[in-house]
């Protein structure tokens, strides 16, 4: 999750810059119109990932393992 948030958050970060300075990612000419708020909301979606997954890997550091001889 955290390689396909952070390809998301490059990607939405990466064309919102591109669009001020003039320049625009091949295969984007079909969403023009929806810029700049398409690439905040592909960065949004790619920083949800990422933090999903910290949160996930934390609620798993902090569970308790299973002790021998008991059920779970």
């Amino acid at each position: 999750m955290v390689r396909i948030g952070g390809i998301l958050v490059f990607l939405g970060l990466g064309s919102l810059f591109l669009k001020y300075v003039g320049l625009e990612i091949k295969g984007q000419e079909a969403v023009e119109g929806a810029q700049p708020w398409l690439g905040i909301g592909v960065a949004l979606v790619g920083a949800v990932l990422i933090a999903a997954n910290v949160l996930i890997g934390r609620r798993k550091a902090a569970a308790p393992a299973p002790q021998p001889g008991q059920p779970g």
